[in-house]
């Protein structure tokens, strides 16, 4: 997140900077509670006074936010505020209780915002806050010793107005650290899309993603936040399998984040992500069903002597498919060991094949209307082995292995990349007053953090993609 990500200096609505957010924050959330109640002590006239503030009331609260090197700078501002204020002997005094009010044009809060991660969450700490309160106006009545005390208003009225200050400043810090955490820890999301069958009118494969913190870099010119991400489906998977690849610079360095760092907003995808969203598509059974007669619907079957109403195929992805820039640096789809189940009609003789396919193919990304698409090109290698069942008909196996290394496997790559891999929803994640413990009202319906997502660029492992947020 750049600067004009973090405040663009315009909070005008919906939000398209994390200031606006904050803003939407300090606006909803009770500031009576920061200085209601007792408020330190003062003396007068020999007496000490517990200081009590009730009804507090404001007007237009703002909050502008700024990069620095470890923290976010804020600068709060509450305007046009008032309380009933009330002067309570502790114990017996001769003057009694004195009563009044107190406007205030306008409150100053600054602070370091810094944040930092512990067990996977995102914690906020409010350093360095500094409370000044403007053209205080006290108003008190003190009935019948106005003559004796009216000439001492201006002795403690100063020393009232430090004492409001500082029991603001504590109270603010205490109270909206863990408000700007959860508003900031909404970042690491969990979500579920269903990735749709290659089956007409069978159900789809629920997939959900979940991400927690790793680490948090704030300096001059923006905040990164880095996550580490799961993602499985409900699956029965057919065969054992110890997991997803991971890239691992190519099994030579770790694997890293680069972000460009040349867009309002950017989110760095690794394909060690993309691997796990195809494995737990896998897992839930995406790869394995029974091929519609719409997949073949191109293909000439007659030209093999295959009747279309006597053929019957079953594919099973025995591993999950994976992308990899590892050989040559251009992204690639590696699918192995694709079984293949047939039953068909050919000539008239009624034959059963079972035959393995491994293959890779080119894959191009992009962004769209809130999606990543994933867009699978032509077979860059495919080798297969086939055996036809019944012995008497091998010489069969060459037309059958033709039409599955030309057609099938072809029509299958379209399929994936043209709807079922075809576009995974870029994260966005709705605020609500429920969820940073708001009252009712105080986050407008529809709030969320999301990209305006314009370009996408693939470098060494990752996908980059560019935009603002929305």
């Amino acid at each position: 997140m750049s600067q004009a990500t973090i405040d663009d200096n315009d909070h005008s609505q919906p939000p398209d900077d994390l200031a606006t957010i904050f803003e939407l924050v300090l606006a909803g959330y009770p500031v009576d509670s920061f200085i209601e109640g007792d408020n330190g002590t003062v003396e007068v006239l020999g007496c000490d006074y517990t200081v009590k503030i009730k009804n507090f009331s404001d007007g237009s609260r703002s909050v502008s936010l700024d990069t620095q090197p470890g923290s976010l700078g804020m600068d709060a501002s509450i305007s046009n505020a008032t309380a009933d204020i009330k002067l309570k002997p502790n114990g017996w005094c001769l003057w009694g209780t004195i009563n009044g009010n107190v406007t205030i044009q306008s409150i100053n809060i600054s602070g370091d915002v810094s944040l930092s991660v512990v067990n996977a969450e995102l914690d906020a700490s409010l350093d360095n806050v500094s409370v000044t309160m403007n053209n205080l106006d006290f108003d008190l009545d003190s009935g019948v010793l106005d003559v004796l005390i009216g000439w001492l208003i201006d002795l403690f009225t100063e020393g009232l107005a430090d004492d409001l200050a500082q029991s603001f400043e504590g109270e603010f810090a205490n109270q909206l650290e863990p408000v700007l955490a959860s508003a900031l820890g909404s970042l690491a999301f969990d979500t579920s899309f269903e990735l749709p069958s290659l089956t007409p009118g069978s159900p789809g494969v629920e997939v959900s993603l979940t991400t927690s913190f790793s680490d948090v870099d704030i300096s001059d010119s923006g905040a990164a936040f880095y996550m580490k991400a799961g993602s499985s489906a409900i699956a029965d998977p057919a065969y054992e399998n110890l997991g997803a690849l991971r890239r691992l610079g190519c099994g030579a360095s770790a694997q890293s984040l680069q972000m460009p760092s040349t867009d309002p907003f950017e989110i760095g995808l690794s394909d060690d992500t993309f691997n796990l969203l195809l494995y737990a598509a896998w897992q839930g059974g995406l790869l394995d069903f029974e091929v519609p007669p719409e997949m073949l619907a191109d293909v000439d079957l007659s030209q093999f002597g295959i009747s279309p109403d006597d053929l019957s195929i079953n594919l099973s992805a025995m591993l999950a498919p994976v992308v990899t820039d590892c050989a040559g640096g251009e992204l690639t789809m590696h699918m192995g060991d694709l079984k293949v189940n047939a039953a068909m009609n050919l000539f008239g003789q009624v034959i059963d094949v079972e035959m393995y396919a491994s293959f890779s193919a080119g894959v191009t990304l992009s962004v769209s209307e809130g999606t990543l698409g994933l867009e699978i090109n032509e077979i860059q290698g495919l080798e297969s082995q086939i055996s036809v069942l019944q012995e008497a008909l091998v010489e069969s196996e060459s037309a059958i292995a033709a039409l599955i290394d030309d057609s099938l496997v072809p029509a299958l790559l379209g399929a994936l990349g043209g709807g079922a891999l075809g576009g995974f929803p870029l994260p966005e994640i709705a605020l609500t007053d429920e969820m940073l413990d708001l009252p009712a009202g105080s986050i407008p319906n529809g709030t969320a953090i999301g990209i305006n997502a314009e370009s996408s660029v693939h470098e060494d492992g990752n996908v980059y993609i560019s935009g603002t947020l929305k």
